[in-house]
Formats: C-alpha cells, sequence, structure tokens
C-alpha cells in the first residue's frame, strides 16, 4: 500500500464515520449507540490488522518511559484541555451556554459517565489511534499531525477544535511513540471525566478559583514533563514534517471530509 493511499483510506475511514454522526443527528434519541456502530463500521471494513492485531494492541512499549513522565503527560493534557476550553468559551461570549451537566441534567450522570467518557475514550481511540493512525504511521510526524487534524475535524464544533487538537496531537504521538492504543484510551476517558466533573461545579467563584489551580498544574506538570525522554521524542516526533509528506495526506478525500464536517457545522449552527 502506498503512502497516497493510506492516506486515502485514513479519509474515508473518517467519511464512513461522518454519515453515521449525520444519521445521529437525524436521530438523537440513538445518538450515542449510533456513535458506537460509527466508529466500529470503519474498523471492520477497512482495517488491515498486522499480525492479526489492530495498530497499538501487538507490543505496548510502556517501559520505555518512567512512570512519573507518563503522570506528567497526562496532567499536562487534561490541564491543558481544561485551559484551552476556558480560553475558548471566554472569547466566544458563550456566557450563559449550559453546561453538558445542566443540559442532560444532574440526575444523569451516570449516562454523561458511559455516552460521554466511556465510550467516546474506546471506540474514539480504537478507530482514530487503532485505525486511522495505523493506516498513517509510515508517514511518522506527518501521520501523527494528520491524525490529529482528523480528530479535531471528529469533534464537529469550532468550539472544541482548539482544545481537540491540543489533545489529537499527544494522544496521537503518545500512542505512536509506544505503540500502545489502551494508553490512549485511559488518557481520552480521564480528560473527558475531567471535563465531567468541571462541568458541575457552581458558576463564579469555585469556577475561578478551579482555573487557578488547572492553571497551576498545567504549569507544574509541563516542567516535569519538559525533563524526560517522552517530552524529548514527542518533540522530535512532531518536528520531523515536511511540506512533501503532509500534501501525500491531503487527498480529495481529506478535503471531502474537511468540507462534509464545514457544512454540517453552518447548517447545524
Amino acid at each position: 500500500m502506498n503512502k497516497r493511499k493510506s492516506g486515502n483510506i485514513a479519509s474515508l475511514m473518517l467519511l464512513v464515520w461522518l454519515a453515521f454522526y449525520i444519521a445521529a443527528l437525524l436521530i438523537p434519541k440513538w445518538a450515542g449507540f449510533i456513535g458506537i456502530f460509527g466508529c466500529t463500521v470503519p474498523m471492520i471494513v477497512f482495517d488491515q490488522k498486522v499480525r492479526g492485531k489492530t495498530f497499538g494492541t501487538r507490543d505496548c512499549n510502556t517501559v520505555i518511559y518512567k512512570k512519573q513522565e507518563y503522570a506528567a503527560f497526562f496532567a499536562f493534557c487534561i490541564s491543558g484541555c481544561a485551559l484551552l476550553s476556558a480560553i475558548t468559551f471566554f472569547f466566544t461570549n458563550l456566557g450563559g451556554a449550559p453546561t453538558a451537566a445542566e443540559t442532560v441534567g444532574r440526575s444523569d450522570f451516570f449516562y454523561l459517565l458511559v455516552f460521554s467518557c466511556m465510550i467516546p475514550a474506546f471506540f474514539e481511540e480504537w478507530l482514530m489511534r487503532g485505525g486511522v493512525l495505523g493506516k498513517l504511521a509510515k508517514h511518522g510526524g506527518a501521520g501523527v499531525w494528520m491524525c490529529a487534524i482528523l480528530f479535531m475535524l471528529m469533534h464537529v464544533s469550532p468550539t472544541k477544535w482548539l482544545y481537540a487538537l491540543f489533545a489529537g496531537v499527544l494522544i496521537t504521538a503518545l500512542v505512536y511513540l509506544t505503540e500502545c492504543v489502551y494508553l490512549g484510551m485511559l488518557l481520552h476517558f480521564c480528560n473527558n471525566f475531567a471535563s465531567l466533573l468541571l462541568s458541575y461545579l457552581p458558576r463564579g467563584t469555585a469556577e475561578a478559583i478551579a482555573l487557578i489551580v488547572i492553571a497551576a498544574v498545567f504549569v507544574s506538570s509541563f516542567l516535569l514533563f519538559a525533563r524526560g525522554k517522552l517530552f524529548a521524542d514527542t518533540v522530535k516526533l512532531l518536528r520531523e514534517v515536511d511540506g512533501e509528506k503532509m500534501r501525500e495526506l491531503l487527498t480529495p478525500l481529506f478535503w471531502m471530509f474537511a468540507a462534509g464536517v464545514v457544512a454540517i457545522v453552518f447548517v447545524v449552527g
């Protein structure tokens, strides 16, 4: 399989997912279950397994980094997503927009835990890092960036794109370096769970204090993260990108997927 073809398949997997996303918009009552199929069907149709296993499930090389490096990485990613989400919230002037907890109802915490934390963490990571990254891994850093961009677009809302790209880059790099999709699933779950808990904070002083604490965690975790081998390998990987490799991945199917996402954003608002 040549590199351009692998890029086409990666984008095609997301186009299939997008078709299910549109179906979920039309049948919101079953959106959670449709989302599961949206991640599963592309994997069944397009996933070409290596030695019988999906990328990231064969050789989990987690021992190549120290436990404290993973802890700093997780804290940096989660706190960074929280800060970027708060910044986006502020600059988009959403003001009184309801949080997830307020929208669904505080009594539905376990519903949110399952459909906003557990299911996305497993199925989206299986698709994005196990499937899409599996197709793009041969491109090195360019493949990591493209997987992160596709993951960003997968969050069909401009207000989510900033932190989704941040998380996408970090999670994709982590899975690429360790070849362990389970780490991506765990980090994805922890990030979504932290977001869910923060959505239950009362507005005002509690939110301000939480933001200060999150900022402190972000700075301190970055300083710890920057001292380790995982940080050096991540930076090296993300720098290994050139224009030619990226152009190979910007296929017509990628632009079709991007255009489909933008169209949904304009139609749904």
